[in-house]
């Protein structure tokens, strides 16, 4: 029997949770615990323990703070919750940020199916790391030219990132 993998859903697109909501209930094991459309929200409940997700699905650009800057927060302030960043940007530096530096668990294009969403959800449940293949793709690329050109420099998405 599969163990229950409770989550949270952070996207500012409404239409996306809705999307994430109707096929991630097509799984009797994943518990949407509550859906966010900004990310200071969730931080808001977790700081006060209005819940605990085992896993946090996550768009990365969203408008009041990104889901780099989001990640690099929740992993300081709550290192056991997993990150699954959901997004139509696969850029390899910022997949290396958040994998290499921030320590997220999984990065997924939003060119999946919900079969892989779904593997994606176990694979980290269960302690592993998940990228889809575009962004596998992009962050093998990005690693070799790091290995030619050590001298890359690495951003978030946006020009101004959360200071730890």
């Amino acid at each position: 029997m599969l163990k229950n993998i409770d989550i949270v859903i952070i996207d500012d697109h409404n239409i996306i949770i809705e999307g994430m909501e109707i096929l991630l209930g097509l799984e009797q094991n994943v518990s949407i615990l509550k859906t966010y459309n900004d990310a200071y929200d969730f931080l808001d409940d977790l700081r006060g323990r209005k819940l605990l997700p085992k896993i946090v699905l996550m768009d990365l650009m969203m408008p009041t703070i990104n889901g780099c800057d989001a990640s690099k927060i929740i992993k300081m302030e709550f290192p056991e919750i997993k990150i699954i960043i959901l997004s139509m940007n696969c850029e390899a530096k910022v997949i290396y940020e958040l994998i290499e530096k921030v320590g997220i668990e999984g990065y997924l294009s939003k060119k999946i199916s919900r079969i892989e969403l779904y593997s994606a959800l176990q694979e980290v449940s269960c302690g592993g790391i998940h990228l889809s293949e575009e962004a596998k793709v992009s962050l093998a690329g990005f690693r070799e030219k790091l290995i030619k050109y050590p001298e890359t420099i690495l951003s978030c998405p946006r020009k101004k990132c959360v200071k730890m």
